[in-house]
């Protein structure tokens, strides 16, 4: 797979308190059961070129997240969850053979989805993205 990569001109501080870093390699959720990385309020998470995560990315309930990189989730259940938050940025990372959407967004407010890049070679999953409006 050939993917073109543009670069983050402000890669965060992986010291820093309100970053989720993952640099190149593997990375497994500690969260076994739902297979998830949950991530919280007014955080960023960089996914550093090389960096693979066999999970999904969970913001349920939050605000102020940045999802930033050029790394890539691998076969998750689903890609991106957003629910009940506001103020969620998707910028630059992969979805591989996602079983289900892509990115789901339900009762939220502000997601912002850029340069997000999914592929599949599932037969009857399409690369979907699905937000549901808010009333």
């Amino acid at each position: 797979m050939c993917l073109p990569i543009r670069s983050f001109e402000n890669v965060p501080d992986k010291n820093d308190p309100n970053v989720m870093y993952f640099e190149s390699g593997i990375h497994e959720p500690t969260d076994v059961a739902g297979k998830c990385f949950r991530i919280p309020s007014n955080t960023t998470v960089y996914l550093e070129g090389g960096a693979v995560l066999k999970g999904c990315l969970t913001c349920d309930s939050v605000e102020n997240v940045k999802i930033l990189g050029h790394g890539m989730l691998l076969e998750p259940q689903q890609g991106i969850s957003v629910a009940y938050s506001k103020n969620v940025l998707i910028d630059g990372i992969t979805v591989v053979n996602s079983r289900h959407y892509t990115v789901s967004g339900g009762q939220s407010q502000g997601i912002t989805i850029k340069n997000l890049k999914s592929f599949s070679i599932r037969v009857g999953v399409m690369d979907w993205i699905l937000c549901l409006a808010r009333m």
